[in-house]
This record gives C-alpha cells, sequence and structure tokens, in this order.
C-alpha cells in the first residue's frame, strides 16, 4: 500500500481533476501539486502535515476546505483563488504564518523546478497585491473570507479572522 508521494511529482500537471490519496498517506511533501490549476477534488481527510506550496495555483480548489492536519507550512495553499473558507480541525501545531522553510534557490535546485516559473509566480503575486501575506499558508486565496479553528492549538479563530492562541499575532483574515 502506498504511504508517501514524491515532492514536487505532480507538479505542473494542468488537467489533473482529481486525487484518490490512500489512508496510509498522511503527508503532502513540498509543491507535490504545484500548479495543478484543474485539481478540484482531493480528500485530505487523513493528512497530517502538508507541506510548503504543496497545492500553490491550485485555481480549482474552490467552497469549502478541510482539514485536519496537524501542521500546513508556508504557501501551503497559496493563490487557490476559489477557496472561500477553511476548517482546520485538529489543533495546528504550527504557525501559519512562519517564514518559509526553503529559500527559494535551494527549493529550485533540490527539487529540479525551473526557478523562471517560482520567480513568475512570486511577481504575479506581487503585482496582484498579496506578496505582504506571502509567507501565509493561504496568501492570494483572494475568495477566502472566513477561517475556522476548530480544533484549537496555536491559533484561534473570531468571526473567521486567525489569530495566535494568544491573540497578540494576526494570522490571517
Amino acid at each position: 500500500s502506498v504511504t508517501e508521494i514524491s515532492p514536487v511529482m505532480f507538479f505542473g500537471c494542468t488537467a489533473l481533476q482529481t486525487v484518490s490519496l490512500p489512508k496510509g498517506v498522511k503527508k503532502i511533501p513540498v509543491a507535490a501539486f504545484y500548479g495543478c490549476k484543474a485539481l478540484n477534488n482531493v480528500n485530505l481527510d487523513n493528512i497530517e502535515n502538508i507541506r510548503e506550496y504543496a497545492f500553490f495555483g491550485c485555481e480549482g480548489l474552490a467552497g469549502v476546505l478541510n482539514l485536519n492536519a496537524k501542521t500546513i507550512d508556508a504557501c501551503s495553499f497559496g493563490n487557490c483563488i476559489n477557496i472561500t473558507e477553511v476548517n482546520l480541525n485538529k489543533a495546528i501545531e504550527n504557525d501559519l504564518n512562519a517564514d518559509i522553510t526553503y529559500d527559494v534557490e535551494d527549493f529550485c535546485k533540490e527539487f529540479l523546478v525551473d526557478r523562471n516559473l517560482i520567480d513568475n509566480e512570486i511577481e504575479k503575486m506581487v503585482q496582484d497585491d498579496v506578496y505582504a501575506t506571502y509567507p501565509n499558508a493561504f496568501a492570494g486565496c483572494s475568495a477566502l473570507t472566513k477561517i475556522n479553528a476548530n480544533g484549537g492549538g496555536v491559533v484561534k479563530s473570531v468571526d473567521g479572522v486567525l489569530f495566535t492562541d494568544d491573540m497578540k499575532c494576526l494570522v490571517a483574515y
């Protein structure tokens, strides 16, 4: 039985629409579905960790996103422009607004990604005025209006606005 998928495994598969992950898969690695614009159906119920850029640019992901993950890394859902609401159903153990783990150059070298593709995405975010929230797990999700932190952990939601648990820092709005 499959227990993991590789980083950048489906990178740029623009026609990919549906993914059925086996129950044994617990982690979505770095950029696994980056740029899969048509992806509109993926079951994340058993996923515990979502790494950087995992679903970046997956415009087909729409409506309410239910997540049971304990960690959601920077830009995991960046530029998923049709997600309207996120339900964080487990206690989040990491800072959703943390700095990106990978330096862009290191990321491109490690995962054999064309640096121009990344630079073009960052440039687009700058032009769309979302660069200020770039490290955020949900940066550029322009339709996102509400995040529910149902599981608690290091985040707390108040009227759909996400704060750190101590209410001292805004994470996402």
